[in-house]
Order: C-alpha cells, then structure tokens, then sequence
C-alpha cells in the first residue's frame, strides 16, 4: 500500500496524473515493480506517549515461536533458533509456573527451563529482535533504499498491553503469600527478574530453592513462589533477589 502511495505520488510529480494512460505494450506494473527505483519511505504514529518513527532503519520484537506444553515437576524446555535477543512470555494455566533458567546463545538456540510444583499447561511466546520476512497484505509495507522490507503492517510483533508489580519480600521466615491482580483479557507474562530465595527450614539441609512464578485464573493472574529444587545446605535463608518484580503484560490476541 505504502508502495503505490509512491508511485502514484512520483508519477503525478513528473506531470502524469488522471487522463495518462499505459502504453499498450507496457502492462500494469507490479508492487515489486513499484518499488524498484524510488526513495525509501515511511511513515510517523503520534499517539500519548509521542511519536513512533517507522521507516528504513525500523525494527521490532517479532513472533518467532510459539507453542502449549504440559508441565510439571519435572520440568520442560522451550527452545528457539537463531537469537538475537529472545524473550519468553507465557500464560500457565492450572498451577504457577517459573522460568527456572535461561541458555542464551547468540546467533544459535536459545534455551529456557520452565517447572511447576503441580501439573499445568502452559502457552509460550518468544519473541525476537528482527524486521519483518514477508510482504502480506492488505496492509502497509515500507522498504529501504535496496529494496529490503523493513516494516508489514501485518508481522506479528510484540505489544505491551501494560505492567504489573509485585512488592519487595526482605528475609522473612517464609516466603510472602501469593498476590492476585486483575489483569485485561488475552495476555501473557514477562517475568524479567523474579525474585528468588534459599529457604531456611530450622535444620541443615540442602535448602529448598524458591522462586517467583505466575499462574491465570480467569481475569487475574497469581504471582507466588514455586519450590524448583534444593541447593546448598545452610544454617539461614539465602536472599538472590527479593526486590519489586516487574512483570510486562504482552498482548496475544491474534496470535
């Protein structure tokens, strides 16, 4: 769409317009042919927040997996090729899932270990770094000067529908209870940096190993610590973050 704006821009620039007709040798170029020769384009989005500049140089955090898995105890692996900078959000139903590691490897598979204290399902988003692939319409394209696509109105990239917070834990005797937030429909969760703890239980163990998850329950989503595995033995509770966790609600409708 973006493509014929220029061209049929460009050609009343250079004196055709309305009452110019094709040669009957040259038929009706194509939106491949339309790009082929003109300046690169794009276009500016004012909303509250400012401007959003989309052109040549755009690019986003784009749908590049996704899937449902069974989890438990046990735990599962979510995986995705090529990274750059991969991020996972999911939507646990059944029971609090954590995001108990992460495996980055740029340019390679990118792993991510997800458990839950009791059976769950859970549905998994990675989104990447990256520029649109394919030109689909109908819709707005935008191309660099070589010819590139930079943006496809219709690529499936990330939106923030919004962001939640869960309030510090300091050292206690055990772990906070779970909060529960209302939250809009069809999202998924972004945990960045969970908080995450050694517990003490009065003898010395190996201490459990607790941390933050989330789970959906209708139109509210729980947020509490799930026990993932044992760790040293210590003779008190080993602090890895207790800080406010932010989680970023990211929008699945569509997907």
């Amino acid at each position: 769409m973006a493509i014929w704006l220029l061209a049929s821009i460009s050609a009343v620039a250079c004196g055709g317009g309305e009452g110019e007709t094709l040669p009957a040798d040259k038929p009706p170029a194509s939106v491949n042919q339309y790009k082929e020769g003109f300046m690169p384009a794009g276009f500016s989005v004012i909303n509250d927040l400012g401007v959003l500049q989309i052109d040549q140089g755009y690019s986003n955090y784009l749908l590049v997996n996704r899937g449902r898995s069974a989890v438990g105890s046990g735990g599962i692996t979510v995986s995705s090729g090529n990274s750059i900078a991969p991020v996972l959000c999911i939507r646990p139903v059944g029971g609090k899932v954590v995001v108990e590691s992460m495996s980055f490897a740029r340019g390679g598979t990118t792993q991510w270990t997800l458990r839950s204290e009791v059976a769950a399902n859970v549905d998994w988003f990675v989104f990447d770094a990256g520029t649109a692939a394919l030109d689909v319409g109908p819709g707005i394209s935008v191309y660099d000067a070589t010819g590139r696509l930079a943006y496809n109105s219709n690529a499936a990239e990330m939106r923030v529908k919004g962001i939640v917070t869960t309030p510090a834990d300091p050292e206690t005797s055990t772990p906070a209870p779970d909060v529960v937030q209302a939250v809009p429909a069809n999202v998924a969760a972004c945990i960045a940096s969970p908080k995450a703890r050694y517990q003490y239980s009065g003898v010395p163990v190996p201490l459990p190993l607790y941390v933050e998850g989330v789970q959906f329950e209708g139109d509210n989503m729980r947020v509490g610590y799930v026990r993932t595995r044992s760790g040293p033995i210590l003779d008190d509770t080993y602090i890895l973050n207790d800080g406010v966790t932010q989680i970023t609600l990211i929008d699945i409708a569509g997907l």
